[in-house]
């Protein structure tokens, strides 16, 4: 699966501005709480990412146990992320969303920014699995 973003600000605008609410440390407590199988790796400080992690997926098929793979970026406002299905991609995202304040913006986006949307407090999984069909090319 391609990767996805989710991150405080809206692509083509200034970082400079948005908030940074992914405080590592923290992030990795609330990752830990909600999924306790959770694989955590802080990354060097000379790294892009300050710290990846590995959520399971429930199938212990062998050929890739990470539900998802996801790597927060240094300056805390990204979150950049693979999914095994578009399941737990939707059920990330939510989390995440939740994760966050809600007086917060957060925005979802692909890799090639083919699909940009505001992921507001009260948006749905089923918004959130039609973005993702986009992104795949799937509608």
């Amino acid at each position: 699966m391609r990767a996805f973003f989710v991150s405080t600000w809206r692509p083509g605008l200034d970082e400079a501005a948005v908030a940074r609410p992914l405080e590592p440390v923290a992030y990795a407590a609330a990752l830990s709480e909600r999924w306790p199988s959770v694989r955590i790796a802080s990354r060097p400080p000379d790294e892009f990412y300050t710290l990846q992690f590995r959520l399971p997926s429930g199938d212990e098929s062998g050929i890739d146990e990470s539900g998802i793979r996801g790597e927060l970026q240094r300056d805390e406002t990204t979150v950049v992320f693979t999914a095994r299905t578009k399941e737990h991609a939707s059920e990330f995202l939510f989390w995440h969303r939740s994760y966050v304040p809600a007086n917060i913006p957060l925005f979802f986006f692909d890799e090639g920014l083919e699909v940009v949307e505001e992921l507001h407090p009260d948006t749905s999984r089923a918004e959130i699995e039609a973005w993702i069909n986009r992104a795949l090319g799937l509608n």
